[in-house]
């Protein structure tokens, strides 16, 4: 038990991709939502004041529609990247080997002919997803799909060697 090791194959499909880049754009929504939000609010507040009336409905139907423009040209956007990266990479770079053992100072990483090897202490934060794990360096972000996982009890030892090696910043979902 005590060198276990825990080895993930898996090939990238462009399914998987875009859903991992789906469950990121999420997580920038409440931004947009809490600044537009009370704009609207204020807006809507304004609309108690009856000499101000036009000007507020004005202010609130404006703040909706650049809420709703910016939210779908982001996503647009978004995915427009994701698809530009996905597309970016060879056959051989979207197969993933990674390569877990219990008790090392870090993990390997393989996809197509780049091999790397990852340390703990460079991991910045680790996201747990509804459909994903990200495991987040300084300048780039892994993400291991949910699927490529064969059990769960594999998903569950990655989570074991995440917390004993990465305490602080990791948000996994119980």
């Amino acid at each position: 038990m005590e060198n276990e090791t825990l080895k993930i194959n898996y090939e990238l499909s462009v399914k998987e991709f875009r859903k991992i880049w789906f469950e990121m754009f999420k997580r920038g929504i409440p931004n947009i939502l809490a600044f537009w939000g009370i704009i609207a609010l204020i807006s809507l507040f304004g609309l108690l004041l009856p000499e101000m009336k036009a000007i507020f409905l004005i202010i609130l139907l404006s703040s909706l529609a650049i809420l709703i423009t910016s939210s779908a040209l982001s996503y647009q956007a978004f995915m427009k990247t994701a698809n530009h990266q996905f597309l970016s990479l060879s056959k051989e770079e979207r197969q993933i080997e990674l390569s877990f053992e219990r008790n090392a100072n870090g993990f390997n990483c393989k996809n197509g002919k780049n091999y790397s090897y990852i340390s703990w202490e460079s991991i910045k934060g680790i996201d747990e997803f509804k459909d994903s794990l990200a495991l987040n360096t300084a300048g780039s972000s892994l993400q291991i799909p949910k699927s490529a996982f064969q059990s769960n009890s594999d998903l569950e030892l990655l989570k074991i060697l995440i917390t004993a090696n990465v305490s602080e910043n990791v948000k996994l979902l119980n």
